[in-house]
Parts: structure tokens; C-alpha cells; sequence
């Protein structure tokens, strides 16, 4: 009985001791904040509008989610990031739309589309 504690109480030991660098990591990735006012302009003026439409309800091209259904602005900020990605089979057009937009520009457009109704 002792031993199999003893083998507990390591394996704990050894599955923690990288938490402090994963923590670390964390702690050290800067944090953006999101400016939703900044989020709309940038959906207004990068030509989001045209395709997805004024409340992002338009399937843009007629084959593109809903992005105002896409959920929480995680789920659009990582349907961006995954678009920026080499791999995307995306359309052209998004890809070279969401290649220009900073991980600032993400965030903040995430934000404005998770507030659109």
C-alpha cells in the first residue's frame, strides 16, 4: 500500500512540475483587449460587409457559415487564425482578407461579431 501512494505522490510530482512552465508561458503571452468600435470599422471597412453582410447573417458567396452564429468570440477568433493558416482551403478571398488583419484586428473583430445579434 505504501509503495502505490509513494508511486501516486511522483507521478503527481512529475505532472506538476512542468505546470510552472506552461503557467509561465501564460503569464508571459501578452493579453489583447478588445475594442468592439474598432472591431465594427474593421468589419465595415475590409470589406466584411460585402460579403457576409451588415449583421454577418449573408452565407458569404452562398457557401460560408453564418460567422454571426459561429458563437462566442473564441470560436470567431480561432475560425480567423485557422484561415491565416497555409493549410486553409477557404476561398481565396477570405484567406487573403483575414492574411491582412493583425492578432489585434482579430480579437477586436471577434468581439464586434459575438455582439451582433
Amino acid at each position: 500500500m505504501n509503495t502505490y501512494i509513494t508511486i501516486v505522490l511522483l507521478m503527481i510530482g512529475w505532472v506538476c512540475s512542468g505546470c510552472n512552465t506552461y503557467n509561465d508561458a501564460l503569464q508571459e503571452a501578452p493579453v489583447l483587449s478588445a475594442d468592439i468600435a474598432v472591431g465594427k470599422t474593421l468589419y465595415e471597412t475590409q470589406g466584411c460587409v460585402g460579403c457576409h453582410g451588415a449583421d454577418a447573417s449573408n452565407a458569404a458567396l452562398g457557401v460560408s457559415r453564418n460567422i454571426a452564429q459561429i458563437g462566442s468570440a473564441r470560436d470567431v477568433e480561432n475560425a480567423l487564425y485557422a484561415l491565416q493558416a497555409p493549410t486553409s482551403q477557404r476561398q481565396e478571398a477570405m484567406k487573403s482578407a483575414a492574411a491582412e488583419l493583425s492578432s489585434q484586428d482579430i480579437v477586436n473583430v471577434a468581439l464586434y461579431i459575438a455582439t451582433l445579434p
